[in-house]
């Protein structure tokens, strides 16, 4: 049982390297935004968007989690086939988002929202000044990017779901336990409302508390709002 639940925390720490790495290329990329003498508070970022980043992390591992205590019971490779192409689209597609969020930044401040959404798929919107050569090279750039981090998933986690060989007794003890706790760290706590942005949100500096979001979990919350008001604003027939 402890070789299945270690794919788990294993499919987590990937996920957390993912966006500590997409915070890293951030500031990098804009030191300029960076207030004199602030360069500790930058640091902080890495600290205070772990809580979204749980949060974001545990939705991204619903279906994995899901297909993983399935396998728990019935050992089937066709759920080893799903997860490994889910986890494939699931990287490609947050690999663009975090890179749009960097490559538009400077132009528009602000993160992807759902308003802003169309820009992942028309790359000549981020980039309305390149040539057509330069856009090739970009989208080149970018499926190199996705390529290493589809390499690293590799590398960490296993293609396999593990089956567990311990005895059902056991299994039906302890995947059910599992369900709350992933309950819980997608809600963000045990507080009486569910995590949102300012739990990430610590500075004065704008930028700081832009970085520290979670840029999956922030068109997520946007768009599930932007349909709610959709919705509401929709005549009745």
């Amino acid at each position: 049982m402890r070789r299945s639940l270690l794919y788990l925390l294993k499919l987590a720490l990937y996920w957390l390297i993912f966006f500590t790495l997409y915070r890293v290329c951030f500031l990098l990329i804009y030191p300029g935004r960076i207030p004199h003498g602030k360069l500790s508070e930058a640091l902080l970022v890495f600290l205070y968007s772990l809580r979204l980043d749980a949060s974001a992390i545990a939705y991204l591992m619903g279906i994995p989690f899901i297909l993983w205590a399935i396998q728990q019971f019935v050992k089937n490779n066709f759920l080893n086939r799903i997860n490994h192409y889910y986890n494939l689209i699931l990287i490609s597609i947050a690999t663009v988002l975090c890179i749009s969020n960097i490559a538009m930044y400077g132009d528009t401040n602000t993160l992807i929202n759902y308003n802003t959404l169309h820009y992942l798929v028309a790359p000549a919107k981020i980039f309305p000044y390149l040539t057509t050569l330069e856009l090739v090279c970009v989208i080149t750039g970018v499926a190199v990017v996705i390529a290493i981090f589809v390499l690293l998933f590799r590398f960490m986690i296993l293609m396999v779901i593990p089956y567990s060989t311990s005895k059902m007794m056991y299994k039906m003890i302890y995947v059910p336990l599992t369900f709350p706790i992933m309950f819980l760290v997608t809600r963000g706590g045990t507080q009486d409302t569910p995590i949102n942005e300012t739990f990430a949100c610590f500075s004065e500096t704008i930028f700081f508390n832009q970085v520290s979001v979670n840029p999956v979990w922030h068109i997520g919350h946007t768009a599930l709002v932007g349909v709610e008001e959709e919705n509401k604003n929709q005549p009745l027939p």
